[in-house]
């Protein structure tokens, strides 16, 4: 299906073009694409190595390596792919995912910083940017002295609102329940959200953590109540502890709607656990606050509270929950970036907008077209 794509595909990496520099009339599914079929070159290397290392892993990383062709020829990596990524995470402690991001860096390397930025959040310069995402490196977490002002915060909620009550009418919200969601397609139809999304602080902080282009993956945004708090319900709405692992490498910004306290829901990370885990927890599954503390002391877990427009960025690779809610409510917007789409399959939910890169604001002129690779892909033809 892709041949032609394979056929114009060059190796070898080069210096990425921006929207800037393009000419208006692309076919954007097509170079999503080849930057796609691009990573079917790191597949021989990246086996040579997991084989020398993890010889007794040696069936899983077939299955891997096969997934990551798959998804090379088809831009969708099979369940057994995925399954077999997920396996080698916690068998090798992080290093598959590390020698994964360590080619994707080669083959797509970060873009350069501007001197400058201007972003709906201020103005910062490439030192800020750095910062930050040394920060993230360093602890898994980094808190943005900068809000979103609350004109925008407003913006944001009340037209996440408008989309969500014209798609599925004024029951879309129902109080009692314990989660409301948007759905991606009303989120997308969010003219502020989509503007938030490409902001140059969160494509070059996601740049320059990644080390590689990035590319922004799934949009989600919910509000969440108090609930019975039994396990199973903590287990479902994320408010057990636990690592994410959809992508080989990823960073999360997440920016609080309401005030936040103690008692209505914050964000809880547990710092540094994003590259070192204590032996007995490198496992999958939820882990509950005793287990955790017998590993690491609460006094040093980071809560996330704060006003309405608060931003943090966090690498959910280490382990964090939401603290269940006792009163009130929290209501936030969570946008996803990652350095390679092979992962967990999340196509663009029916009912999205056809991809037009300017639909998102003259600020991507600066981006590369792999941010969009999602998009494109999911777009109408």
């Amino acid at each position: 299906m892709f041949a032609s794509v394979i056929k114009k595909f060059r190796p070898g990496a080069t210096k990425a073009l921006t929207y800037r520099s393009m000419p208006s009339a692309i076919n954007h599914r097509e170079r999503a694409m080849e930057s796609i079929v691009a990573e079917n070159e790191i597949c021989e290397q990246l086996s040579s190595d997991l084989l020398q290392r993890f010889p007794g892993e040696q069936g899983c990383i077939e299955t891997l390596i096969g997934g990551y062709r798959e998804f090379a020829r088809t831009g969708i990596t099979p369940a057994s792919g995925y399954q077999a990524f997920r396996h080698l995470y916690w068998k090798t402690a992080g290093v598959s995912n590390d020698l994964i991001g360590k080619y994707i860096s080669s083959r797509f390397p970060k873009p350069l910083i501007p001197k400058s930025i201007s972003s709906i959040f201020g103005n910062f310069n490439d030192a800020d940017i750095r910062k930050i995402a040394s920060g993230l490196l360093q602890n898994g977490v980094y808190r943005l002295d900068q809000k979103l002002p609350m004109h925008a915060v407003q913006e944001l909620i009340e037209g996440m609102d408008h989309e969500a009550a014209k798609n599925r009418g004024p029951d879309y919200c129902i109080q009692n329940a314990d989660r409301t969601m948007y759905l991606e397609p009303e989120l997308m139809k969010t003219p502020i959200l989509t503007k938030i999304a490409t902001d140059p602080l969160f494509y070059f902080v996601a740049s320059e953590y990644l080390n590689a282009e990035p590319i922004i993956g799934y949009l989600t945004a919910w509000i969440s109540r108090p609930h019975a708090n039994n396990q199973e319900t903590l287990s479902q709405r994320a408010q057990l502890f636990h690592a994410d692992m959809s992508n080989p490498g990823f960073i999360k910004a997440f920016i609080y709607l309401n005030d936040v306290s103690e008692t209505n829901g914050p964000h809880c990370v547990v710092p540094n656990t994003h590259r070192e885990k204590a032996a007995p927890l490198w496992k999958e599954g939820r882990i509950d606050d005793e287990e955790m503390a017998a590993h690491y002391a609460k006094e040093t877990w980071q809560v996330q509270t704060g006003g309405a427009g608060s931003v943090f960025f966090v690498d959910t690779s280490g382990f964090h929950k939401g603290i269940p809610l006792i009163e009130g409510y929290r209501q936030l917007v969570q946008f996803y970036y990652v350095n390679t789409l092979f992962g967990e399959y999340v196509p663009l939910e029916k009912g999205s907008p056809s991809f037009d890169p300017w639909r998102y604001g003259s600020d991507i002129r600066d981006h590369t077209p792999r941010f969009f690779a999602r998009h494109a892909i999911g777009a109408e033809s």
